[in-house]
């Protein structure tokens, strides 16, 4: 195992993937992932038939303290869209509150109103982002144990 997987924030983000797999397979997605256990830019792609697939890109992290949202690194939502544009592939953003455990899902094209809570991170409110479901505590759980927020969370 490399050094890489062995980061806490890459474990959270395994749990929180699998979260997102096993609801889109519910939904009768095949999911085709990477192989590879090196830092990968999308989680998986999904694709329910021949006509349509997505690439999927999984946050599991919480929501932000001072404001009813969550976000994700500029850059990162800046490339998923220039994938979309270049591609058609459209692009989902599923966030596992790993606090409060609700799933949030968007579409990259649907995302507007975002804010820069920093110069580098993008962010958008939940309540523009469709909710797809809480997650139960035992993953919570687990989640809990490779928290590495960095700042207590206690959100307005």
């Amino acid at each position: 195992m490399s050094n890489w997987q062995n980061l806490n924030t890459v474990k959270k983000g395994d749990i929180g993937e699998q979260i997102i797999i096993d609801y889109l397979d519910k939904k009768g997605f095949v999911i085709y992932a990477p192989f590879y256990s090196k830092p990968h830019w999308i989680d998986f792609f999904a694709s329910r038939n021949k006509d349509e697939i997505y690439a999927i890109d999984v946050k599991t992290k919480s929501r932000l303290n001072k404001w009813d949202a969550t976000g994700l690194d500029l850059q990162d939502y800046k490339d998923y869209l220039k994938l979309n544009q270049k591609t058609g592939i459209r692009v989902f953003l599923f966030f596992v509150d790993d606090k409060e455990g609700f799933i949030h899902c968007a579409d990259i094209q649907n995302l507007k109103n975002g804010f820069y809570p920093t110069p580098k991170i993008i962010a958008f409110y939940r309540k523009d982002m469709k909710l797809i479901g809480k997650i139960d505590d035992q993953y919570l759980k687990k989640l809990e144990k490779y928290d590495s927020r960095k700042y207590i969370y206690k959100p307005n």
